[in-house]
């Protein structure tokens, strides 16, 4: 017989082993919440079409020999990192290879790049505007002129003005944009107005 000892010490091993693993329960009820969660969904969407945009970006960079001349005669890339390039290019064409395959894919990602496109131009808008007012204020160019100083600064500042206002005039001629945009300030854009 087995003394009360050893039998004591085996119940409080399985007692304390069985404390050490999750529950059933627990897991099931994990498992049911992340079902219906949009969120870690659409994470998992973005970063795979980022995913896809940068690999595009690499394969497309690595096979323009013209851009990568530009940028080694600039001094942004010696003859090294740009064979470098040119080999991760090669490992990635396969796998960006796979992902265009899958026409799911493809297609959300589009939905997803036209929706950062919306977001960089309503940001682009947002920054134009502001600029915008600022040269039409007169009381603040005031104040703004003597700070910006006389000749080649001024000329330029005045050219920027210029073009800031016939961009803002572009990109507000756009009644999808304007309207996608006013959607993004309220909130109420979803990514399905992409589709």
């Amino acid at each position: 017989m087995h003394s009360p000892s050893l039998t004591i010490f085996l119940l409080l091993t399985l007692l304390n082993s069985s404390l050490a693993w999750p529950s059933n329960t627990l897991a099931l009820q994990n498992r049911g919440r992340h079902e219906h969660n949009d969120t870690s969904n659409c994470n998992s969407i973005n970063h795979t079409c980022h995913q896809l945009r940068k690999l595009t970006q690499l394969t497309e960079l690595a096979s323009n020999q013209t851009q990568l001349s530009a940028l080694v005669v600039s001094g942004q890339l010696d003859e090294g990192k740009v064979a470098e390039i040119q080999q991760n290019a090669a490992k990635a064409n396969a796998i960006l290879q796979a992902m265009q395959a899958n026409s799911t894919l493809v297609d959300e990602c589009a939905v997803v790049d036209a929706h950062l496109q919306v977001v960089h131009e309503c940001k682009q808008m947002a920054k134009l505007t502001k600029f915008v007012e600022l040269g039409n204020n007169q009381t603040a160019m005031q104040e703004i002129m003597p700070k910006i100083g006389n000749g080649t600064r001024a000329e330029r500042f005045m050219e920027n003005f210029v073009d800031a206002t016939a961009k803002l005039q572009e990109l507000q001629s756009n009644a999808t944009l304007t309207g996608l945009c006013k959607g993004e300030l309220n909130g109420t854009t979803s990514k399905d107005a992409f589709k």
